[in-house]
Order: structure tokens, then C-alpha cells, then sequence
């Protein structure tokens, strides 16, 4: 198993990257020499983070200093360690190591929603209509936790999509793109809401 170093350089990153995602088109074309019960505690893939509205890339990675100020927004930018690279002032200490990590500013959608836009971003397919209203259907794309479920199955008892601490929403409606979609409900995830260790808590299943 590929481990990070304390201050890994970029080609580890990229070098972890790419195992990660070999690893997921191909989980059981990698270390055949391990017995099968080895190989299959060491196949996995975290999801880390999806926020349905955070601040935006001119106030973060992507600042435009030289922008009308109706597009810059009212915060000034600062400089990285990378020359000519910009950031938001406001991220102060991933300036200051953003030669550890790289920026993908080449990812874009043309919904003007949250409930739409994130419907993309979480299955890779475009929703049906760009609307606040848009809500999840047994027809959707399924997510990607759920894709994992369904093609790369395990004889463990432990569930096999989680998501947590929320499920994402707008104006009541549930973000589309959580769920198992068209590979039916047996492969939506097991949510976890609420902290277990909190006394009254409960589990679904």
C-alpha cells in the first residue's frame, strides 16, 4: 500500500492519484500475488468533502485582481509560493504550501443551480433541467459510492457506500446525485446523521 511521507512531493501525490484511480477502474487487476482476503481489506476509495456552497474561486484559488469589481468580489488576493500563481487573502496557510498540491481549474458545468449543478459534479452527467427545484428520482445517474457498491462487491458485512453527516439539500428538496439512481435503491448509501457515540443514537440497519 502506497503511504504519503510527512511532506509529500508532487510526483507522490500524482503517483498516489493515479493508483487510487487505476484501482478503482481495475480492483482486481493490482497485487495478485496477495491472497484474496489481503487484497480485498486494502481496496477502498474516500470521497473527502463535497460542499454544497462554499466560497467561490475568485475568493479562494482562482482570484481575478484584474477584474471589474462586480466579478472580483471585495477581497484582495495574495501570492503563493509558486510564481505568478494567486490565491484569496483569506486561505493565508494554503498559500503558503500550495507547492505541495495542485490547482484543476479546468473543470466546468453550465448549471446555475446548486441542486443542478451538483447533480453533475457528484455523477459526471449533465441533469435534466438546470432548476433549484431539481430533486433525486430512481432515474438519476447513481453516484460514484454507489457505482463502487455495484461493480466492486465484497463479502464483508460492512456497507460498502457511507455518507456523512448530511445529505445534501435545497429549498427541502434532496440533492440529486447522493443515491444509487438507476442501479436501484439496495445501492444508495448508508447515511449517518447523527454521531453514534451521542447516547440514543441509532443506525439505520
Amino acid at each position: 500500500m502506497f503511504r504519503f511521507p510527512s511532506s509529500p512531493s508532487r510526483r507522490e501525490v500524482l503517483r498516489a492519484a493515479s493508483l487510487s484511480a487505476f484501482g478503482l477502474l481495475c480492483p482486481t487487476c493490482c497485487d495478485r500475488r496477495k491472497p484474496a482476503r489481503e487484497r480485498e481489506a486494502g481496496r477502498g476509495c474516500l470521497h473527502i468533502r463535497f460542499s454544497l456552497g462554499s466560497p467561490s474561486q475568485f475568493e479562494t484559488f482562482d482570484p481575478k485582481p484584474e477584474a471589474p469589481a462586480e466579478i472580483r468580489g471585495e477581497f484582495d488576493s495574495r501570492a503563493t509560493r509558486l510564481s505568478g500563481v494567486l490565491f484569496g487573502e483569506h486561505i493565508p496557510m494554503l498559500a503558503a504550501r500550495n507547492d505541495r498540491f495542485s490547482i484543476i481549474r479546468t473543470c466546468a458545468q453550465t448549471s446555475t443551480h446548486h441542486q443542478s449543478a451538483a447533480y453533475e459534479a457528484l455523477t459526471g452527467y449533465p441533469p435534466s433541467r438546470d432548476a433549484v427545484a431539481l430533486t433525486a428520482t430512481p432515474t438519476d445517474h447513481p453516484n460514484l459510492g454507489s457505482i463502487a457498491a455495484r461493480f466492486a462487491p465484497s463479502a464483508s458485512m460492512l456497507p460498502r457506500f457511507v455518507q456523512l453527516p448530511q445529505l445534501a439539500s435545497d429549498v427541502g428538496n434532496l440533492t440529486p446525485g447522493q443515491f444509487g439512481g438507476f442501479l436501484g435503491r439496495r445501492y444508495d448509501p448508508l447515511t449517518i446523521l447523527k454521531d453514534p457515540a451521542i447516547p440514543g443514537s441509532t443506525l439505520r440497519n
